[in-house]
């Protein structure tokens, strides 16, 4: 009988909900104490919203860490876009 346990976690972070949604919705993430989860293949993947600035990042990535030791990070954003002066 095969293992389908995930082999590999993976984090997606975002700042806010908007950039993160085109995710959820493809990947068909499912709320999960406050972080959004599925089973992708051999992949856990696991994403938070991060918050926006720097010190709501840090604190975010490293509770996304702590929680599931994920093995690689994926940031998925605008990254600015959403200004149009930027």
């Amino acid at each position: 009988m095969p293992d389908d346990t995930p082999s590999q976690t993976v984090g997606i972070i975002a700042a806010i909900d908007r950039e993160l949604q085109p995710t959820i919705d493809r990947l068909q993430l499912q709320p999960a104490s406050g972080f959004f989860t599925c089973t992708h293949g051999p992949y856990k993947l696991v994403a938070i919203i991060t918050g926006m600035g720097r010190h709501r990042a840090e604190a975010a990535i490293e509770h996304l860490i702590r929680a599931h030791q994920p093995k690689r990070l994926i940031s998925v954003g605008f990254a600015g876009g959403l200004d149009t002066g930027v």
